[in-house]
């Protein structure tokens, strides 16, 4: 009985003793585990923050790469205006093919003024000078554009043409003013095909006024929007009424005018460029006639180098020079030596 009684109770304290070491291995469990548990909380914590930071330091990258176009394109925005050597043309700017595209080639002209359109009220009709060019929306039966082709294609010098409307002794604002009272100024109508169709042919960006008659702002600011709206600039040729021609500048608005050529010859040879100038406060382009032949200079018909002195000493107050005419310069082979007068004055120009 005695050994029983014994047994039992060293199995119990054997029990006890198990028990302790087994809760004391359990206790140190949940410390271990509390603690692995804390050092997979404290990265999983700072895990955002280089996630945040990312999407920064791209955004702060972004813009200097797409700033690099921009400051490398800045010069080409920011080029010298061109100096304008600018020819008025008659027939041989209608008519003349290759044999006139050649000479302009040649040339220091940078600018070509197709002179003059008129225009057919009833009709609508447009003429170049005596000849027939646009009918109806087209280019006149038979009519060809070879000479407009040769300056848009074989002359890399010309870097602007341009249309001139009407001349002195002509009424063609005045047909166009009553053209508008009749018709409107819409895209179907007549005179807005007819010149759409004589523009694209021309391959012209500017429509030049020459009006000597009218000076009427309302009916030629209608006009000048017609053809701002099939993509023209507008530049006026005056020789007096400083005043309409400013008028008009501010109707039509200064962005679309971006020419001021002035006549400095026959009713304009009076004409001071300060007093332009100032009126319109833009440089301006004043013309000069050439001589025809060996005649003596009168009416502010000038030599080469009186149009070089000329422009030197308003080289400040102009933008360029033009003359008029080349069907003159052509007939006694002067188109060379007055081209290179403008150039030669343009060549002091300092730009601001």
């Amino acid at each position: 009985m005695k050994m029983t009684h014994y047994i039992p109770l060293w199995i119990a304290l054997s029990l006890l003793l198990l028990s302790v070491l087994v809760f004391s291995s359990c206790s140190d469990n949940i410390e271990t585990t509390t603690t692995v548990s804390t050092a997979v909380t404290t990265p999983l914590a700072t895990v955002p923050t280089p996630v945040t930071t990312t999407p920064k330091v791209t955004t702060t990258e972004t813009p200097v790469t797409t700033n690099v176009p921009k400051t490398t394109q800045a010069p080409a925005t920011e080029a010298e205006p061109e100096f304008v050597n600018a020819v008025f043309g008659g027939g041989p700017f209608v008519t003349g093919n290759k044999p006139v595209a050649n000479i302009i080639k040649n040339s220091d002209f940078n600018t070509l003024m197709i002179w003059s359109v008129h225009v057919d009220e009833k009709t609508c009709d447009l003429y170049l000078n005596d000849i027939l060019v646009v009918q109806n929306g087209e280019l006149a039966k038979g009519f060809k554009t070879t000479t407009w082709n040769a300056f848009k294609n074989d002359c890399p010098n010309i870097t602007r043409i341009e249309i001139s409307v009407s001349a002195w002794g002509t009424k063609d604002f005045e047909k166009i003013k009553n053209i508008i009272r009749r018709d409107g100024t819409g895209k179907d109508t007549l005179l807005y095909r007819n010149f759409k169709c004589l523009i694209e042919a021309t391959g012209a960006d500017a429509v030049n006024f020459d009006d000597e008659s009218l000076y009427e702002v309302e009916p030629m600011a209608d006009f000048a929007e017609m053809c701002i709206d099939m993509g023209c600039k507008i530049t006026f040729c005056p020789y007096s009424s400083m005043d309409f021609w400013y008028d008009l500048y501010l109707a039509i608005g200064k962005e679309h005018v971006d020419r001021i050529y002035v006549q400095f010859y026959d009713g304009g040879a009076g004409n001071n460029v300060i007093n332009w100038v100032r009126k319109f406060g833009c440089d301006i382009i004043p013309g000069y006639w050439c001589l025809n032949g060996n005649e003596q200079p009168t009416k502010g018909k000038k030599t080469p180098e009186e149009v070089t002195r000329h422009l030197k000493d308003n080289i400040n107050k102009v933008c360029g020079g033009f003359m008029w005419l080349f069907d003159e310069m052509m007939s006694n082979g002067t188109t060379n030596q007055y081209a290179a007068a403008i150039k030669e004055a343009g060549l002091t120009k300092e730009w601001k």
